[in-house]
């Protein structure tokens, strides 16, 4: 409750044809502030709807409710208190996360909060890739990069079912979660299908409550392959994976550890930052891979992990192992 004022707009969808309603209601004193800095939204919408499929409450309309709280996703009742600013970036996340939500945590509903990450991790994701779309694919990794220093794995992503697991304060379901979703499309290396997925979730699961193995089904049927293992280690486990190598003057040898044994994330390695060589690690007890790349050759090696969740990366005498020749 609150002495507001109306600031009323509207949003055509070039498509369908639709107007949406917008009808923001801030304190009298910030109208002139809100006016300008609300305008951003329609921007928003409009890449949402074009990415993931129509604005799903135009009878409700939309509206960002001046509060005296940062921010939540209320139903087409946005509650706003971000101060009328953006940040480093030339919008305001706020707003852009929390109208995210009206597709993922509002329309497509997780059924128990163990699943959280459907909302969380989905929205924080559409802010790279709203990113992406106004700035290009370096800002969208720079984005995606600077979220992942707020990684912990502290706890699985999904957690028990029928209590209270999620804890906003737990970042994971946030920024690991985003990051879930931009390895998936990583590994999947088609943006054609990812999108084709995203759009099918939606248009699948609109005004219903779904779980994380409803979006599984559909990665594995729109890319005709199995995805269990993928979504069994960055959901359902907390630890991260480890890549195992070690560097000597005739090979290069190498290993996944802490993931089970048909995890298969490639990895990017490069040769003094211009050649560049994919591996496809195993997880061995007993053995480790080895290729022939001298230390005395080439000065460096490094890892481009820009695109991919790897995890932890470290340097361990492996050379004494069992060894699987690799070309």
């Amino acid at each position: 409750m609150g002495n507001f004022k109306l600031l009323s707009d509207s949003l055509k969808n070039p498509q369908t044809g639709k107007t949406l309603p917008i009808n923001h209601y801030v304190l009298a004193p910030n109208y002139d502030l809100a006016k300008k800095h609300f305008v951003q939204a329609k921007e928003q919408i409009a890449f949402f709807e074009k990415t993931f499929g129509e604005y799903p409450w135009y009878l409700d309309g939309y509206k960002l409710v001046e509060s005296p709280y940062e921010g939540m996703e209320h139903q087409s009742a946005i509650a706003y208190g971000n101060g009328f600013k953006n940040g480093y970036q030339p919008f305001d996340y706020i707003i852009l996360h929390e109208t995210a939500h009206e597709w993922w945590g509002n329309s497509i509903t997780a059924a128990d909060l163990a699943d959280v990450w459907l909302h969380e991790g989905f929205a924080t994701y559409c802010e790279a890739l709203f990113v992406e779309s106004t700035q290009g694919k370096n800002a969208y990794l720079r984005y995606m990069y600077y979220y992942r220093i707020f990684i912990e794995n502290k706890y699985p992503i999904i957690g028990p079912e029928n209590r209270r697991y999620f804890d906003y304060r737990n970042s994971d379901c946030y920024q690991k979660g985003a990051w879930v979703l931009h390895t998936l499309r990583s590994q999947i290396n088609n943006d054609t299908i990812f999108f084709d997925i995203m759009k099918s979730f939606y248009s699948t699961y609109r005004y219903k409550t779904c779980t994380s193995e409803d979006f599984i089904d559909i990665v594995n049927k729109k890319t005709n392959n199995e995805y269990g293992w993928f979504f069994k280690q960055y959901l359902h486990k907390r630890e991260s994976p480890i890549l195992e190598y070690y560097w000597d003057k005739q090979k290069f040898y190498y290993r996944w550890s802490n993931v089970d044994a048909d995890f298969k994330i490639p990895i990017e390695l490069y040769l003094d930052k211009i050649i560049k060589i994919t591996l496809f690690p195993k997880m061995s007890d007993k053995l480790v891979q080895v290729i022939p790349i001298s230390s005395e050759t080439y000065k460096e090696i490094s890892f481009d992990d820009s695109f991919r969740l790897y995890g932890t990366k470290e340097n361990k005498k492996l050379k004494k192992m069992g060894v699987i020749e690799t070309e």
